[in-house]
């Protein structure tokens, strides 16, 4: 009723309507696909490397305001599942890792 008062053509609201239910479909899809991709083996072998400098540069970046960033909360915001359990194990492990080989050099 509002937009009739205003002198908007009933079949410019329906196009409207139908831009943006199309619009949301191809959100959703794009949603659904960013859900099920993953990373390579060779991503996530640079990912286990490479982990405790991440972490590290991280933590000590916050303390000098460095803006070092995981991408965990990117790969959440775009649901992309499958990467972030992925990146969150790599990370775990390969700080593990590490650890574990450099306490196990002799001094």
């Amino acid at each position: 009723m509002e937009l009739d008062k205003r002198g908007v053509p009933l079949q410019e609201v329906q196009d409207r309507e139908q831009e943006f239910k199309e619009a949301s479909r191809a959100h959703y899809e794009l949603l659904e696909r960013h859900a099920h991709e993953g990373y390579t083996p060779r991503q996530l072998l640079g990912i286990f490397l490479v982990a405790p400098w991440l972490i590290l540069a991280k933590i000590l970046g916050r303390k000098i305001f460095l803006g070092v960033k995981l991408g965990l909360s990117e790969l959440d915001r775009r649901n992309y599942k499958k990467k972030y359990r992925q990146r969150v194990v790599m990370l775990i492990t390969g700080t593990l890792f590490w650890f574990i080989v450099l306490a196990g050099i002799p001094d």
